[in-house]
């Protein structure tokens, strides 16, 4: 995993450690081996799910559309915290530029 320096600069601009953490975390689908980051499957292959935005413990390739549990790549704990953070990143953007959940 990659080093990072999480400063008050970053937190001033709404970087949360959080963020800085979860970017580095790549993932890999069970089905067809692509690796790609979390926020990257949550931008792209959520959009528009309304699950997206109520802490959803389930991660869907970009790839080729499989969904599998999050917490089989992390444990309980870190897997839920990555899920609420992932939805309120979602849900504040939705509100921010009125968008739906729904496709």
């Amino acid at each position: 995993m990659r080093k990072f320096v999480f400063n008050d600069d970053l937190q001033r601009k709404g970087i949360s450690r959080s963020m800085m953490e979860s970017k580095h975390d790549n993932l890999k689908c069970p089905e067809c081996a692509n690796v790609f980051n979390l926020f990257y499957s949550r931008a792209f292959a959520c959009k528009g799910c309304p699950h997206a935005i109520d802490g959803c413990e389930f991660v869907r390739c970009p790839k080729c559309d499989t969904e599998f549990l999050l917490e089989k790549h992390r444990n309980k704990m870190e897997s839920k915290a990555l899920d609420n953070y992932m939805s309120s990143i979602i849900n504040q953007y939705l509100k921010d530029f009125g968008d739906s959940p729904k496709r």
